[in-house]
């Protein structure tokens, strides 16, 4: 079936890789490999991945000047996707590999209150 379906369509040396991971039986770890491997790409080439969750949906405008914005604070090549989350109320959050900065609305209502019962 692989050879029927990817054979002429890929390159030799992925087509080889291809028939490695089947011959290991790994398949179901193709999708994570692909992952790590664009990661490494990424890193090489200095682009950070930023997840921006929005409670509105962003424009083009907003999202190009977000980006920019994000890539002069981190000093990289930013490529962004986004979500938008109502339960937000306003603003949003921007997670960038394990690092979350949140500048929304019930982010910083959670910090009031955090606040005040700390006394």
């Amino acid at each position: 079936m692989l050879t029927s379906l990817f054979a002429e369509r890929l390159h030799p040396l992925t087509w080889r890789f291809l028939l490695f991971v089947e011959a290991k039986r790994r398949m179901g770890i193709l999708r994570g490999i692909g992952v790590a491997l664009r990661e490494l790409r990424d890193h090489e080439a200095g682009i950070r991945r930023a997840h921006v969750t929005s409670a509105l949906p962003l424009s083009a405008a907003e999202s190009e000047l977000l980006a920019q914005r994000i890539a002069r604070k981190t000093g990289s090549a930013i490529e962004m996707t986004a979500a938008v989350t109502p339960g937000l109320l306003g603003g949003f959050c921007v997670r960038i590999g394990d690092q979350l900065y949140d500048l929304s609305l019930a982010g910083a209502l959670r910090t009031v209150k955090q606040n005040m019962i700390r006394g």
